[in-house]
């Protein structure tokens, strides 16, 4: 049976990048593993740092030396980016943890989910 690309990418091992022995997911691989919302989502989220319900996803701007193309052909990409965002493991995982009971739906938060949201965040903080 032939695979796609696109199958073959979504399924593959997410390998994390290691600095200084802790591990660091961007954006793309920490949408994946967090499931429940989206990659634009989440890619905003971490343009600021926090997530609307106070949750610290500890972001760190790696410089992109070198940009890969997601074309066989190597064009050049689109926009090309000066760097890129990696969000700890601990964080992805805990974002994870936080989302998994009330999943975020498409639309404004509601005044009782941004509480309990916030309230279940707070016990996922850093001392």
């Amino acid at each position: 049976m032939r695979r796609t690309l696109r199958y073959m990418r979504m399924t593959e091992r997410l390998s994390p990048i290691v600095i200084d022995d802790q591990r660091f997911y961007n954006v793309h691989q920490a949408a994946q593993i967090v499931e429940t919302i989206s990659e634009a989502t989440l890619w905003h989220w971490a343009k600021h740092g926090t997530t609307p319900f106070g949750f610290e996803l500890g972001v760190i701007r790696k410089p992109v030396t070198q940009h890969r193309s997601r074309k066989s052909n190597g064009a050049p990409p689109t926009q090309p980016r000066t760097y890129r965002m990696l969000i700890p493991e601990t964080k992805v995982l805990a974002l994870k943890e936080i989302l998994r009971d009330d999943p975020i739906r498409p639309g404004p938060l509601s005044n009782g989910s941004m509480a309990e949201l916030k309230s279940v965040a707070h016990r996922f903080r850093s001392p």
